[in-house]
């Protein structure tokens, strides 16, 4: 994960670079003199930072397949929060995918579950 950010870091770093020498780009100027703009770039890089520790400790402690569900049903709520906050009309096809994504999410939720109780049962009688 460190090489990863670290590379994606140095990365960005010199297409950043190569913007402001060939195009001129003066976003870092305009960033640092305006303290909301400032304020608003360091939060949204404080909740990325917060966010892969999430995952890390996700994949670390529990595995995988918990952390597709916790980004499904958070895609999901935040595609229906948009709808409702923002005023963005469904169809009724669009409101059936979406169900359709989160019946079959919970389903495989649970039908994993007891997956692994049955498994857990069949050492026990061992």
């Amino acid at each position: 994960m460190f090489s990863n950010n670290l590379f994606g870091l140095i990365f960005s770093s010199m297409m950043y670079a190569f913007s402001v020498h060939y195009y001129g780009d003066d976003t870092h100027i305009r960033i640092l003199n305006n303290p909301q703009l400032l304020f608003d770039s360091v939060a949204v890089g404080l909740a990325g930072t917060i966010g892969q520790i999430f995952i890390f400790f996700c994949v670390s402690l529990f595995d995988c397949y918990l952390l597709t569900i916790i980004t499904t049903t958070r895609k999901f709520f935040s595609v229906v929060y948009s709808n409702f906050k923002f005023g963005h009309n469904f169809n009724e096809m669009q409101w059936a995918g979406a169900l359709v994504v989160m019946i079959c999410t919970f389903v495989e939720l649970f039908t994993k579950k007891s997956k692994k109780e049955e498994k857990v049962d069949e050492k026990e009688k061992k």
